[in-house]
């Protein structure tokens, strides 16, 4: 099966998708990607029939494609990218997409990676995000604490409101077939804070001018830089 097209809608593409190819890929793809344009395609899908299991399977997939205006989401706890363009390969070992420019919930997406693997084969698939995000201080702690990180460097952040400039890369992982969990999924964010003020910090302080660096894992997390208090 060979599908080339120069302009096409993405949620229709998913539709089109032959069942037995990648399914796994293709129903995250069918409910994560509900809107936007598919252009310069060219897929190539070779399907076989297993007499032993009287199935018919993926045998070989081949192609590229670049998504426009498109919306993909990941997660429940945290908003979707829109206005997402992105370059897309596709073979029998992994998905890639590499995302060029979206939006993230008010923040602004410089670039980023989505990686799913395997492809054509029986293990699990696994994803693999990561995004650089730039944008305003507040919208920034608003989805930190939607995906549920409330604690950094042993402070509560849960009450804690604050203005000024983020950038942040987020690294997550986390498998196709199983529901997300958010704060799971994150396995390392690291953020420069500039101009930065914080109100109702732990024992009621409120700090301005912070120029930090903050950096969270699954092992630690860290707050370097200066402030007033």
């Amino acid at each position: 099966i060979d599908i080339n097209t120069d302009d096409f809608d993405a949620a229709l593409f998913t539709t089109l998708w032959p069942a037995p190819a990648a399914t796994v890929t293709r129903r995250w793809l069918s409910q994560n990607l509900p809107s936007g344009w598919m252009r310069d395609a060219k897929l190539s899908f070779l399907i076989g029939h297993d007499s032993d299991t009287g199935r018919y399977e993926l045998q070989d997939i081949n192609g590229n494609w670049r998504l426009h205006d498109t919306t993909l989401s990941w997660s429940d706890h945290l908003p979707p990218f829109t206005n997402l363009n992105a370059d897309l390969s596709i073979d029998n070992e992994k998905f890639i997409a590499n995302i060029t420019n979206a939006n993230f919930g008010g923040m602004s997406v410089q670039h980023g990676n989505l990686t799913i693997s395997p492809i054509v084969a029986d293990a699990m698939q696994q994803a693999a995000l990561s995004i650089s995000i730039k944008g305003g201080l507040s919208e920034a702690m608003d989805h930190a604490k939607a995906s549920g990180l409330t604690t950094l460097a042993n402070i509560d952040m849960s009450e804690v409101t604050a203005s000024g400039e983020a950038e942040m890369i987020l690294q997550a992982a986390f498998p196709l077939e199983e529901t997300i969990d958010t704060l799971i999924a994150i396995k390392k964010l690291d953020a420069t804070i500039s101009n930065g003020s914080f109100t109702n910090l732990p024992g009621r302080l409120d700090v301005d001018n912070a120029e930090l660096v903050v950096a969270f894992d699954k092992e630690r997390s860290n707050v370097s830089g200066t402030a007033s208090f």
